[in-house]
């Protein structure tokens, strides 16, 4: 009975979990969908469809906000070895919308007559602005002003196996540009489309090192060496043979001048180091430990314990981006004082402060 009872409880669960699965890939439908044919009416496969955005732009504002009152189109093409390329486009394109082409027909090349009808949709869609808006600030959470912000979706590239293509946009890509300032190219999902905080940075501003940002000014932290132990260990390679690694523990440094970050809820620096140098940690009290760094996979190894902190620059929610600027910015808040390290296990050399 007991064993009976048990079964019904994992199938029960098994069945919420099902659904909800299906609930959510509702929600994450493709939103532009049709059938490729023929002339006669047969279904063509194997058909490469481009799609890309219009390019619209705007200007922020004396507070830094910028707002997009303006619809877009979304052009297609359609794409197949032996048949002429097809061109569509969908006119009021919202991403939140729903798309049913009727048949995309596609004739083969030496054809007399290539004119097609236009390609209609399910219905008509009335005028959409696109919904995205946001903030540009500098690196002091200065509003800027006069930023050029661009929508600028790049040309993407579906194939279509079958004869019925369905797909969605998931992402937005724009640019910010400013005379002085990095220009940045980021792309975000498409749903995170209002109140972005966007973060450039001061042609001016590149430098080598790590800075605390405060009060309109750069502070540079202070780098000194680091103590560590090293144990050389031996790795087994599965094909069969071995080879040598090193596993070395950081400490926090004696000796050296202190550097005091008064108590603050947010602190903020910038990062002009390589990326493996960026992590934070943070002193134990009774033996100033800092970290450990295993170097059997990687040259640059992160070892786990290190602070949380939060990427801003150019913007929280960026997949990616792309900019001459190399530089991060990043926030943290801390959660109790002490000695905190930004490690560069290659170097052996730390940037240090103490809150």
């Amino acid at each position: 009975m007991k064993r009976n009872k048990s079964f019904f409880i994992v199938l029960s669960l098994s069945i919420f979990i099902f659904t909800r699965c299906i609930s959510f890939n509702n929600d994450n439908q493709p939103r532009i969908e049709g059938d490729i044919i023929d002339e006669a009416g047969n279904p063509i496969t194997h058909v490469e469809l481009f799609y890309r955005d219009s390019l619209i732009s705007t200007k922020t504002d004396a507070n830094g906000h910028y707002q997009f009152n303006t619809s877009r189109t979304l052009f297609l093409k359609f794409k197949k070895e032996g048949y002429h390329t097809r061109s569509a486009k969908i006119e009021n394109f919202s991403e939140n919308e729903q798309y049913h082409f009727r048949d995309v027909v596609l004739k083969k090349k030496g054809t007399n007559t290539i004119e097609y009808e236009k390609i209609s949709l399910n219905k008509k869609h009335e005028n959409v602005p696109a919904e995205f808006s946001g903030k540009v600030e500098n690196l002091f959470s200065n509003p800027l002003q006069n930023v050029t912000v661009t929508l600028t979706d790049s040309l993407k590239k579906e194939k279509i196996v079958s004869s019925h293509f369905r797909f969605k946009k998931y992402r937005t890509n724009f640019i910010l540009e400013k005379e002085g300032y990095d220009t940045v190219d980021v792309s975000i999902p498409y749903y995170k489309s209002k109140d972005h905080n966007i973060t450039l940075i001061n042609k001016d501003q590149k430098k080598q090192g790590i800075y605390l940002v405060k009060s309109n000014e750069l502070i540079p932290l202070p780098q000194a060496k680091l103590l560590y132990t090293t144990e050389k260990k031996i790795g087994r390679i599965l094909w069969g043979g071995n080879f040598g690694y090193n596993i070395r523990k950081f400490f926090y440094p004696k000796k050296i001048k202190e550097f005091k970050i008064e108590k603050d809820s947010l602190i903020r620096f910038i990062v002009f180091d390589p990326v493996f140098a960026s992590y934070l940690y943070k002193a134990k009290e009774n033996d100033n430990y800092l970290g450990t760094a295993d170097y059997k996979y990687s040259a640059s190894p992160i070892s786990k314990g290190y602070v949380d902190t939060e990427v801003v620059y150019p913007n929280k929610e960026s997949f990616y981006y792309r900019g001459k600027n190399k530089a991060r910015v990043i926030e943290f808040t801390p959660d109790s004082t002490g000695n905190y390290v930004f490690i560069n296990s290659q170097t052996k050399k730390g940037y240090y402060f103490s809150y």
